[in-house]
């Protein structure tokens, strides 16, 4: 078995190698033994760009003063011409949602623990009270489960709250995945993509939403192979919030 990761194209083109040759008798001439997978990091420019889409493309989002466009204008005043263009360059945009998403962590921490977060970081708390006010901050600032149909109809709603949450859920996501790459957490990679599905397939990245969901998983789990799974020493049970805990956690005791 041959692993073989890239781009959207290069697996493209390979899918259309192994049809073009699957009526040939020997094994070895179908090339059955390819298995495409996708290219992380280049699900990580995919995801970016979805970031993109999603929350700084359109006239009532650029003009938000809490939206991402003016703060990336803000930590890049001499770049605006290039977030003006429909793909912004990655590392750009990668640095700033990285740094934007940190802030808001820490500001989210600060007013969870009544304004000084100096001091509860120097009276040493133990894992418990860590854990149990992380997921209050994940659930208040970082869930997009409160936020109802109802919620979104109605006009007297804090628009631009909610907007903010839907957010940081997306960054705190694309940390996550960008985390779990960093230190090969090949199963907390296959859940996080799993969340990236039907934003892919709302901004419109249809053809990444069908990688990922048709088998772009499945391939990364079979290409590692069991041995290797558990030599990982990782759990298909672990969720997003214990993750997002550890996130907070680590950015607090830097």
């Amino acid at each position: 078995m041959i692993l073989v990761h890239g781009d959207l194209g290069s697996l493209e083109k390979i899918e259309t190698i192994l049809q073009s040759r699957c009526i040939e008798e020997d094994v070895l001439e179908r090339m059955h033994y390819l298995l495409p997978i996708p290219g992380l990091f280049h699900v990580r420019m995919a995801c970016v760009d979805a970031i993109n889409r999603i929350h700084t493309m359109g006239h009532n989002l650029r003009n938000d003063p809490n939206g991402l466009y003016k703060k990336l204008a803000h930590l890049f005043p001499n770049d605006v011409a290039k977030l003006n263009k429909s793909i912004p360059p990655f590392r750009m945009m990668n640095d700033g949602i990285m740094f934007i998403t940190k802030t808001t962590i820490l500001d989210a921490w600060t007013e969870n623990v009544g304004g000084d977060l100096r001091n509860y970081v120097e009276s040493k708390p133990d894992w418990e009270d860590i854990e149990r006010r992380a997921k209050t901050i994940v659930s208040a600032y970082f869930e997009t489960d409160t936020i109802s149909s109802d919620q979104r109809r109605n006009k007297e709603c804090d628009e631009r709250w909610m907007n903010q949450v839907l957010f940081n859920c997306d960054t705190m996501y694309y940390r996550i995945l960008v985390h779990a790459v960093n230190y090969g957490m090949v199963d907390i990679i296959v859940d996080v993509l799993s969340f990236w599905v039907p934003v892919f397939q709302a901004c419109g990245k249809h053809k990444y939403a069908k990688l990922l969901e048709l088998g772009g998983n499945r391939r990364l789990r079979s290409g590692i192979g069991d041995l290797a799974w558990r030599d990982l020493g990782l759990s298909d049970s672990s969720g997003a919030l214990c993750h997002c805990c550890l996130s907070i956690w680590s950015l607090i005791s830097q």
